[in-house]
């Protein structure tokens, strides 16, 4: 087992940066996608119903991305 990860242009990284690579990127999602949350909730753009349905699937996927349990 080797201690890199093999990019796709061939070269190689140590797995310790992907992996502080992937978590910084999925984190920074998740926080995007509760910034939606957010505004969905705020904003009148929707009907009540909707801004609940779209502000928790806004949140569930930002749970899923951080690897989160929604049970």
């Amino acid at each position: 087992m080797t201690n890199e990860y093999a990019l796709p242009d061939g070269n190689s990284i140590p797995i310790e940066y992907y992996e502080y690579i992937v978590k910084v990127t999925r984190n920074q999602l998740a926080n995007n996608l509760e910034r939606e949350a957010t505004h969905a909730m705020i904003s009148d753009e929707y009907s009540f119903n909707d801004t609940a349905v779209r502000a928790k699937t806004y949140y569930h996927a930002a749970q899923l991305i951080r690897g989160g349990n929604n049970g």
